[in-house]
């Protein structure tokens, strides 16, 4: 097993998150700008890498799943927020893809559900379906 420093992992989560923040970000907001203010947390001024590094490290938190807050329907269906595609009933462009979509909690973690979920959605996404 080879022997990672701190510096090595926090330069693949930069890297990581850089990338996955430059491609979607600009996808949220566009989706997302009637629904949500301005953005709060880290703060608007919070962009560089630097920054977002600092702020990361002085707010940790923990990150879990929550399940069963957007049930999966038709659009007929007045209690369903999503289709079967995970698309959001009425909002163009807002996709659910985590646990938020089971309609039960599994007797085990969410972790992997969620990202089996996401990568399905993702799939969705990618195919034009």
């Amino acid at each position: 097993m080879s022997e990672r420093s701190r510096s090595d992992d926090l330069a693949g989560e930069q890297e990581g998150g850089a990338s996955w923040a430059s491609m979607m970000w600009p996808i949220a907001c566009r989706a997302l700008r009637e629904l949500v203010g301005a953005k709060i947390h880290p703060g608007p001024g919070v962009g560089a890498l630097d920054a977002l590094v600092a702020h990361a490290e002085a707010n940790p938190d923990n990150y879990w799943h929550p399940f069963g807050t957007c049930k999966m329907g038709p659009v007929g269906d007045p209690a369903a927020v999503v289709g079967n595609d995970g698309q959001v009933h009425g909002v163009e462009g807002c996709y659910v893809g985590d646990c938020a979509i089971m309609p039960v909690i599994p007797r085990a973690t969410t972790a992997m559900p969620a990202v089996v979920i996401g990568e399905r959605i993702a799939g969705f996404l990618l195919s034009g379906k």
